[in-house]
């Protein structure tokens, strides 16, 4: 078997046994839930590109939160919670906690959320760079930002962890996935053209796939990627490093736009088919290649609070002046 199927394999063996959540849509009465005092951890931010390539610093804090007893989604690989936080520094806000929706105790390490942190800080720091690179080409382009995020940790029970984020309510949407597929609805020649971006700055050695968010009026607010690493054992605790292989299945479907050609990206050896011949599942709305993971989420939704979701996440709401991509 090989590495790649091993960690597939073993990804959807412990995702068989789900946490027995109930999914309740209604924002509960702050005023009934009680404040508990919390650990909080951060990614300390890449700086340089060389930061990439090793694992990223954390830091220590404390907070106080409320969490609604039940979440109000739940995506492939996460529940989302309505919450409030707050910290020495900020006062309550809302937000969102996110908590694995595996019941496995192996899936539910800290060191399975601060790498899938890791991953989103990576992410971010490559998305201020591409943003870069598109603003000294175009004219007002939709740019490219990852949300902020950091984990609690309960401090009476240190098993309860979560992910935490402020709220954002526009519709949801998810524009390609780790293993090729690529949304047939609000398709983004910006976001394709990010991930192809990012492995080439990186002189192929890390692909930012797995995009969803929301789009606002001249950006894309992201969340919750995924990372294809040439070094499979980067990251090997979230199970959704698909390696090169990975990289390859971003290729094979990826069709490249004048924005691409613009940023001077290398054509794909495996970018070899033309656009009317992609397979089209309209039934899921994605481009689709044979699967080789799990990860196209078929999520519970609660439609009043946030449409096509897919890997649920909230983030805070942005007001933005109308551009063209």
């Amino acid at each position: 078997m090989s590495s790649i199927e091993s960690t597939m394999s073993s990804f959807r063996t412990t995702n068989k046994q789900i946490k027995p959540y109930t999914i309740v849509c209604k924002e509960p009465d702050w005023n009934t839930i009680k404040t508990v005092d919390v650990h909080t951890i951060e990614v300390i931010p890449p700086l340089t590109m060389d930061h990439l390539f090793r694992p990223l610093f954390t830091g220590t804090g404390s907070g106080r939160m409320k969490i609604a007893p039940h979440p109000f989604a739940q995506g492939s690989l996460r529940f989302a919670f309505y919450g409030q936080f707050g910290s020495d520094d900020y006062e309550m806000m809302n937000v969102v906690f996110k908590e694995f929706s595996s019941a496995t105790p192996n899936a539910n390490r800290l060191q399975v959320y601060q790498e899938h942190l890791e991953i989103q800080a990576i992410a971010k720091f490559l998305a201020e760079r591409f943003n870069d690179e598109i603003t000294r080409i175009f004219r007002n382009p939709r740019t490219v930002v990852y949300a902020d995020a950091d984990l609690v940790q309960l401090k009476t029970d240190e098993s309860k962890i979560y992910q935490v984020e402020a709220r954002m309510h526009q519709d949801w949407h998810k524009w390609n996935n780790n293993s090729g597929g690529v949304a047939a609805t609000n398709y983004s020649t910006i976001l394709q053209a990010f991930s192809h971006w990012n492995h080439h700055i990186t002189a192929g050695r890390l692909m930012i796939v797995d995009l969803q968010g929301v789009k606002a009026e001249n950006a894309y607010l992201l969340t919750d990627p995924a990372i294809h690493c040439d070094n499979l054992l980067r990251f090997k605790d979230t199970r959704i490093n698909l390696g090169v292989k990975g990289m390859r299945e971003f290729f094979r479907t990826h069709i490249c736009s004048e924005i691409c050609t613009l940023l001077e990206l290398p054509r794909s050896q495996t970018q070899s088919l033309p656009p009317r011949s992609i397979p089209v599942d309209l039934s899921e709305g994605f481009f689709m290649l044979e699967s080789i993971d799990e990860l196209q989420e078929n999520a519970t939704e609660c439609k009043t609070h946030v449409e096509n979701l897919n890997d649920v996440s909230d983030t805070k709401t942005f007001h933005w002046s109308k551009t063209d991509e």
